[in-house]
This record gives structure tokens, C-alpha cells and sequence, in this order.
């Protein structure tokens, strides 16, 4: 019998009793937490790691007046918390002192607190998520099946998907890149997209919840190679075209789109991945940066001038559609043999900038062929956008009806 390989403990942040309040949201970036601070006198408790001697790991912020600000509380020797006044025994002392005398918070400046933020539903408790099984490993860390309780915010048990940051809290570039992914996501609801759930922060590992999903298309048509119909695939292709539609109007570059980072939910195909998407209609990477690019997927002018858009994104949906009709091969598998494997990737650029496109599968229906070919134009604005792809797909879609 197969052994599951184990849960990691739960390392929660602190027992204090502050950690069961509405108000407390762990490991929160001070960028998040200003965002939540909509009026004057509300705060937010959340934990950080200590940077000076005698500072504990929370901190409060709190919107007063105009300004936002952030207050690191104290602790003593003894594991008493102060803000340069009364000591306390715990943190949740300290709050209800401060905001039941009304005291300012600070002694540079008068501050108050009065009103602790509501959790926001994408703020989770991470005694509400258990583990069901594990089913990878991730750019952060692990990936569970997990279930979801029932909150004050969703009403019914659910499964879901859950990315385990592998790191400390105190590892700041993956802790960065674990939340940035978190904040895009947040910003992008749309059918096929696969859908954020929220993040878990009071303790670690921290974890980041979505939508857990039957199949990766690529492993659904290589394992079932000529069963999955024509018909089908064509929606698929519609499904994609529609999830990249939305986040092009959304000012997102996706930068990873393939066949690999597209799930499949109840037979509805859903972009997923954003680990390398940007903000911004144009992204502009820096040429001494070390991040590994996906050279089958990206247009030629792009790894020429570093110049991500939506239009780069078009090319790699043409490559993605051209798996999904392959039953999945890699692309360029034609020319392995003819390049050698120490210069592929150098030697494939040449040839594709110089003109080289790979020929669409025979079952591709026409229209679907058309715009593959199009989405491999040389120029950047000869590409459709995926507004065009959309519509093109969709009259496709009435006609075969």
C-alpha cells in the first residue's frame, strides 16, 4: 500500500489570543495591509520578522487621519509588550487597552486606533484547511488537494488546491514572488481562469488556495491521443482565447501561457500559472536578469528585445492551440534531429526568426488553422488580438452548433 507523503506541522505564528480576531492577519505585507485601511482610526494587526533588538514580531497598522502608518510593538526581556507605556502580558492586552483609553500609539505623533478591519474572505484560517493528498511540487513549494471548511464566507465544504511556500518567513524574494502571485490572481475572476480562493497566513507554511481542477489539458490529450474529438478541442481553444481575452483587458501579460498551464474543470478549460505574469501593457525584462525563458513559446522579437505584451502572449497561445491539436507533442519535435541539443534553443531562434513555423496538425479545421498562422505573424501588431480570436471562435462555435 502506498504511503501519502505527510502534511508539513503547522507552525502558527503565535498563541497569543489575538490570533483568533477578525482584526489579526498574520503574515499580511505592509503593501496589503494599506490596502485594506479604507478610514481613519482602523487598524489591522499582523507579524513580520523582528529587524532591531527588543521588537516582537507584530506590528500594527493603522490608517489616522490622511497618513498610514505602521507600529512595531515592543517586547521586554521578560515577553511583555509595551508601546513605550504600560507592559502587557499579551498582545490582545496591549489592544484593548490602547483602544478603551484611547491613547495614541505613538509618543512622536498623536495616532489612535479605534476600530479593528473585518478578515476580508480571502484572508483564511489555516485550522480550516486539512490535507487530503499531495500532488506535486510547485515554483514555492508543495501542491495538496486539501479541503476547504466552511467560514463565515462560504457556506459549504469544498475540496481545492493548495501551493505550500517551501521558504521561512524570513526568505524575502520567494516570500515576494509567493504574494505577488496571490495579488494577481486576486485581480483576475473570470470562468477560465482558475479560480483564487484565498491565502492562509497565520502560520506556516503559508499557503496560497484556488480552485482544484480535474486534469492539465496536455495530460488529458496524451493519454487519451485521437479520442479527444475536434469539436472539443475547438471549444477548448475558445475557452483559452476567452481566459486570455480578460486578461489582456485586465493590463496582465501572462509570459508562461502553454499547454502545460491549462487546466481542466467540468469540461471548461481554465488558464492557470501566473507566476510570471506582469502588470502593464508592455514589460520590459532586464537583459542581465537570470530567469529562465520558454523559448518554444515566445515570438522571436521578444527574445530580441525583451518586450513582453499581449501580442507575445498571442504567439504562445498559436503554440498552445498547436499541442492541443498534436495530442500534446512538443513543439518543434520535427527538428530535434536536425539541431544539436547542446545550441537548441540558440539554433531554433534563428530559424523561427528567419521565417520557420512549424505546419498545423491535419485535423486542425481551417479557421483554427488560420489563426495559429496568424498568431505566428512577424510582426508583433500583425497578430490578432485575443479580443479577435474570441469572436472568430465563437462564430466557429454558431456555425458547427
Amino acid at each position: 500500500m502506498e504511503v501519502q507523503p505527510k502534511w508539513r506541522k503547522r507552525k502558527t505564528f503565535t498563541n497569543d489570543p489575538i490570533r483568533k480576531k477578525k482584526f489579526f492577519c498574520g503574515a499580511l505585507p505592509r503593501a496589503d495591509a494599506e490596502h485594506l485601511l479604507t478610514q481613519s482610526g482602523q487598524f489591522l494587526v499582523r507579524v513580520s520578522e523582528p529587524t532591531v533588538q527588543f521588537a516582537s514580531p507584530f506590528i500594527i497598522s493603522l490608517r489616522f487621519q490622511n497618513g498610514l502608518y505602521h507600529v512595531v510593538i515592543q517586547q521586554t526581556n521578560k515577553k511583555k509588550y509595551h508601546l513605550g507605556g504600560p507592559h502587557f502580558r499579551t498582545v490582545m492586552e496591549l489592544i484593548n487597552y490602547y483602544v478603551s483609553k484611547g491613547l495614541s500609539v505613538s509618543k512622536d505623533r498623536p495616532m489612535y486606533i479605534k476600530e479593528g478591519i473585518r478578515r476580508v474572505s480571502w484572508i483564511l484560517h489555516d485550522e480550516n484547511i486539512e490535507p487530503i493528498e499531495k500532488l506535486g511540487e510547485g515554483n514555492f513549494g508543495e501542491v495538496w488537494k486539501v479541503e476547504l471548511a466552511a467560514h463565515s464566507h462560504r457556506k459549504t465544504i469544498v475540496q481545492a488546491a493548495a501551493k505550500l511556500l517551501k521558504s521561512e518567513l524570513n526568505n524575502e524574494e520567494e516570500r515576494n514572488e509567493f504574494f505577488d502571485e496571490c495579488r494577481k490572481m486576486r485581480a483576475l475572476i473570470h470562468p477560465n481562469i482558475v479560480q483564487f480562493y484565498g491565502v492562509a497566513l497565520d502560520a506556516e507554511p503559508l499557503k496560497l488556495v484556488m480552485e482544484l481542477c480535474d486534469t492539465s489539458l496536455v495530460v488529458l490529450v496524451r493519454n487519451n491521443q485521437g479520442n479527444v474529438s475536434t469539436n472539443q478541442k475547438v471549444r477548448f481553444s475558445r475557452h483559452i482565447a476567452c481566459g486570455m481575452e480578460y486578461i489582456a483587458s485586465k493590463q496582465f501579460i501572462h509570459r508562461d501561457l502553454a499547454l502545460r498551464n491549462c487546466l481542466l474543470k467540468n469540461g471548461v478549460a481554465k488558464v492557470a500559472d501566473f507566476g510570471q505574469a506582469k502588470k502593464g501593457r508592455v514589460y520590459k525584462m532586464k537583459k542581465d536578469t537570470d530567469e529562465p525563458l520558454p523559448v518554444m513559446w515566445i515570438p522571436p522579437d521578444t527574445l530580441e528585445t525583451r518586450m513582453f505584451s499581449e501580442k507575445s502572449d498571442v504567439w504562445a497561445y498559436g503554440i498552445t492551440v498547436w499541442e492541443l491539436f498534436s495530442d500534446g507533442r512538443h513543439p518543434y519535435d520535427e527538428l530535434y534531429p536536425k539541431l544539436s541539443l547542446e545550441n537548441f534553443a540558440e539554433e531554433l531562434m534563428h530559424i523561427v526568426a528567419h521565417g520557420y513555423r512549424m505546419k498545423a496538425p491535419e485535423i486542425t479545421p481551417e479557421i483554427v488553422k488560420d489563426i495559429m498562422y496568424k498568431c505566428w505573424a512577424e510582426k508583433p501588431d500583425d497578430r490578432p488580438t485575443f479580443k479577435k480570436i474570441c469572436v472568430c471562435l465563437e462564430s466557429s462555435n454558431s456555425r458547427t452548433k
